[in-house]
């Protein structure tokens, strides 16, 4: 349970120390002066980071339509990777990924005998009781083989998701075995193609 925080004169005007309530919590004078100082020299920083920040949030937005652009021009012009001039070079490229919903669906059987490379990934919402208490993470991924049932877990209101990846598939066996008219076509959607642009100055090298 996260403790109440409370405002309390400090000693030093128009400065108050913000504490646990309930504690007493005595600083001599010149330690204050050099907490106020440290504080006073990160705020003025944290509000330059915030401003810096801002202004890259919308220099992003501004920057948004002409990215789409150039991505647009990369989808339509297969091979095409980007633009170098004088002052700076722009690179487009496309990063490939399977869906592993639909390949397990369109491939069946044939899906972990494909896949090269792969991750699961589960996510559990925390925290979970057992039959002793608490159950601490470490135990949970021991025993995640077993089911946290048998570790004597009570589940009500928790979120278990698992999400699976493919991040390749034998693409040449693939087309093996349309050829030979022992799969159909690969569904449209069972591939995602994601497309970054990185930008540097020539100065950068």
């Amino acid at each position: 349970m996260r403790s109440q925080i409370v405002e309390v004169e400090s000693g030093v005007k128009g400065v108050e120390w913000r504490i646990e309530k309930g504690k007493e919590v005595k600083i001599p004078h010149i330690v204050a002066k050099q907490i106020i100082t440290t504080a006073r020299e990160f705020a003025a920083i944290q509000q330059k980071v915030k401003q810096i920040e801002q202004e890259m949030e919308k220099m992003e937005r501004e920057a948004k339509p002409h990215r789409e652009t150039i991505i647009e021009f990369a989808q339509k012009y297969p091979g095409w990777r980007g633009v170098k001039e004088s002052e700076f070079v722009i690179t487009v490229t496309p990063r490939a990924f399977w869906k592993a919903a639909v390949l397990q669906q369109y491939l069946g059987s044939l899906y972990y005998p494909l896949l090269e490379e792969g991750e699961l990934t589960i996510k559990i919402s925390l925290p979970i009781f057992g039959k002793k208490g608490v159950i601490l993470p470490q135990t949970i991924l021991a025993a995640i083989e077993e089911l946290l049932l048998k570790l004597g877990a009570s589940l009500e209101g928790t979120i278990i998701s698992v999400e699976e990846k493919a991040h390749k598939i034998k693409e040449e066996k693939i087309e093996e075995l349309q050829t030979k008219g022992k799969l159909p076509p690969l569904p449209s959607n069972a591939k995602e193609i994601v497309w970054s642009i990185s930008f540097r100055t020539l100065a950068e090298g």
